[in-house]
């Protein structure tokens, strides 16, 4: 196993870790959005550092997560500087917009892939994701309307392919679960 990944992931968290102070301090929506992801690879860092015993199913969680939250938080940051000029409150104000569109990247992604690059049969939630990143612009909320559209679409398209989806996050949720990680309320 390469431990370059494993540097690169505490590089990562040396380099975001204002971003995600910020996002703490904000108590902002976004990072509750990726607590399970980071639960379950800061679990198994620790555990790599502790006694590099990962076995190669661990090792694979690890860098799926880490590189699930390397491109989540880098479309973060961008939709931080360049539309919110880097005022955190103003982007957790839209937190649920930015939300919508962060789902809708994710499920585009995985259609994408499953279909094996396919564009074309991706066209309705890239044409979803341009109007999210519209309205982020405008620095408006997501009517109700185009949650719905999203679901219509996402469904309809999942179904004709007959795919399932299943998000990371609720992937982590389930994982960090099994690592007795989830805490009780």
């Amino acid at each position: 196993m390469d431990d370059k990944v494993f540097h690169d992931y505490a590089s990562w968290l040396i380099e975001n870790s204002n971003l995600f102070d910020k996002l703490n301090l904000a108590e902002s929506s976004l990072m509750d959005r990726y607590k399970h992801v980071f639960d379950v690879i800061q679990h198994l860092y620790d555990k790599n550092i502790e006694s590099e015993a990962l076995d190669e199913e661990e090792f694979n969680i690890f860098n799926a997560g880490f590189y699930y939250l390397f491109e989540q938080f880098d479309q973060i940051s961008l939709i931080l500087e360049h539309t919110y000029n880097g005022d955190i409150y103003a982007l957790d104000k839209q937190a649920p917009t930015i939300i919508l569109l962060l789902n809708t990247i994710e499920m585009e992604n995985e259609l994408y892939e499953a279909l094996e690059g396919e564009e074309e049969k991706t066209k309705p939630l890239t044409d979803i994701e341009q109007e999210i990143l519209s309205i982020i612009e405008r620095k408006e909320d997501a009517p109700v309307e185009l949650y719905e559209k999203l679901d219509q679409v996402s469904v309809k398209l999942y179904d004709e392919y007959g795919l399932n989806f299943y998000p990371i996050g609720d992937i982590f949720y389930d994982i960090a679960g099994e690592y007795d990680l989830l805490e009780e309320n």
